[in-house]
């Protein structure tokens, strides 16, 4: 034995000290050698004092592989800086368990420039249990809250998996996580997400075949999801000194169609309460890909449905253009068939029935213009098309224009119709639209009211005007006024009313383009009233 001084010092203490009391010697080759060693070697190495005398490199040989470069990073900064030497380390047992342990020394330099530790090692491994133990559930409880709160917010199955990997090996302190999915054609499950430490582990060679006779050879895996239970796995490739590995199975629609795979550098690290949360977790995203996959299809849904609108509406369009040119020609030929006939005008019984013929074919050409006007308008207003032309005109001379030109609509109606119209009132509005407003209410009232009597008034107030057409008619129940506004509906089922139900949607859609507001005041037998406020000026 070489001249170490005080070693009877050291062999007394040995006597009643815990641990292993040692000397360490590092020489400038790198050589390394324990002069002296307490009986504690073997209880912590599982080795003699002989051979660690001889090759003290034996004892790395113990460490576990995922501290034995930091281990030899403290000796070097030692070494080199001559402070005392402390640090916390594990050794693999020859039954593949895992000791912590914490080591002290003071470091001398000698005359042969070699450097001698004087020191102990304790088994701290009850400690660094109660430690670890904190800390495991403290950092499950950190994954089981991001991963949550993730759900909340991820858009596809992909953002999940692989939000889920990385909030595992940052939040949860893993060494290493992945998703594998089952390709349904070859049955092998595919990797699809990973994060962590992927050179210690690699995917390809771990046991990821799912079906028929690679099942038998490559275990764990295809009962993972054959049966679609959790497997711990405490032999890493065989290799206890990796740690540990869990791999729950993720479900769809109560299938199993992958699984989630983590991985601790410690062995047995997953216990029952650990395998309970962690399967929570995973039952979290299997019920966030069935969220995902509900929201796509409905979003799915959606798009067909926005396409078959917009199909309709382009229909509409052009069937519009192309009945309105027909009904355009007619009306042009009825009306110069009628000069034609009163320039001639002779007032025999036969010209009066022509005359009256073409008036009621001129009647009934202008009531389908109207309505192809009408479905053009709804099309325009779909696809946010609706023209409008502002200019300075008197609203109270439109809406007189507009009342002569129902003369015999008034009469025909039998209704008693009376008027209260401030003039004048200057607007900068768009002038054909709002004559169409007046057109579409007055309309509405006359084919709604037949009989009854009809108020319309138009005023003026501080920054706009009113106008308003009330009737004594049938009045519109209060579930469906709400109703009157929207495309295709009408205040009554009735099928004695004509008409496709847009009069009213248009009109809204002009009152709300100029800034202006519609509102309907009404009862079922109680009459109804259309309130319409408009602003003097749009721009």
């Amino acid at each position: 034995m070489e001249n170490i001084p005080d070693l009877e010092v050291l062999k007394n203490l040995d006597k009643n000290s815990p641990g292993m009391i040692y000397l360490f010697c590092l020489y400038p080759d790198g050589r390394v050698v324990l002069p002296y060693t307490s009986q504690g070697v073997k209880d912590l190495f599982g080795l003699t004092s002989e051979d660690v005398k001889i090759d003290g490199s034996l004892l790395f040989n113990k460490v576990h592989p995922l501290d034995l470069q930091g281990l030899h990073a403290s000796i070097q900064e030692s070494a080199q800086s001559l402070k005392d030497w402390k640090y916390e380390y594990r050794v693999i047992t020859a039954e593949g368990q895992e000791r912590w342990l914490l080591g002290n020394s003071r470091p001398k330099m000698r005359e042969d420039g070699s450097i001698l530790w004087t020191g102990f090692t304790t088994d701290i491994s009850l400690d660094k249990k109660n430690e670890f133990e904190f800390l495991k559930t403290t950092r499950l409880f950190a994954v089981t809250a991001k991963i949550n709160e993730m759900i909340l917010y991820s858009k596809s199955r992909q953002e999940v998996f692989q939000e889920a990997c990385r909030i595992a090996t940052e939040e949860g302190e893993f060494n290493f996580a992945w998703v594998g999915l089952v390709d349904p054609q070859t049955s092998e499950m595919v990797p699809v997400a990973q994060s962590g430490l992927v050179s210690l582990y690699k995917i390809e060679e771990l046991n990821i075949l799912t079906h028929g006779d690679a099942v038998k050879k490559n275990g764990f895996m295809g009962d993972v999801l054959r049966e679609g239970k959790t497997i711990i796995n405490n032999s890493l490739l065989g290799s206890p000194e990796l740690g540990s590995s869990i791999t729950i199975p993720i479900r769809f629609m109560t299938k199993v169609i992958g699984a989630l795979n983590l991985y601790s550098s410690m062995a047995n690290f997953f216990t029952r309460p650990e395998i309970e949360l962690l399967e929570k977790i995973v039952s979290s995203i299997s019920y966030a890909i069935d969220s995902i996959d509900a929201n796509e299809k409905r979003v799915l849904a959606e798009k067909n449905l926005m396409s078959a609108l917009a199909i309709r509406d382009e229909f509409l369009s052009i069937a519009s253009h192309e009945l309105k040119t027909p009904l355009t020609s007619m009306k042009l030929q009825l009306q110069m068939l009628q000069r034609g006939m009163n320039f001639q005008k002779d007032n025999s019984i036969h010209e009066l029935k022509i005359n009256k013929s073409l008036n009621l074919s001129i009647n009934q050409v202008q009531r389908m213009n109207s309505l192809v006007e009408s479905l053009l308008d709804v099309s325009r207003i779909q696809a946010g098309k609706l023209d409008f032309h502002f200019e300075h005109f008197d609203v109270s001379e439109v809406l007189e224009n507009s009342l002569d030109s129902f003369n015999i609509l008034i009469s025909e109606a039998g209704c008693e119709v009376s008027k209260s119209i401030e003039k004048p009132l200057i607007c900068f509005l768009d002038r054909g639209r709002i004559e169409q407003v007046f057109f579409n209410l007055i309309s509405n009232a006359l084919k709604y009211a037949r009989g009854c009597r009809v108020n319309i008034s138009l005023t003026k107030e501080i920054d706009g005007l009113i106008f308003k057409i009330q009737d004594d008619g049938p009045g519109v129940p209060l579930d469906k006024q709400t109703e009157v506004f929207e495309r295709f509906q009408r205040g009554s089922a009735s099928t004695s009313f004509g008409g496709l139900g847009l009069g009213l949607f248009i009109t809204k859609q002009i009152v709300d383009s100029h800034g202006g507001e519609i509102k309907l005041e009404s009862g079922l037998g109680l009459g109804a009233s259309f309130i319409v406020r408009l602003p003097f000026n749009r721009g």
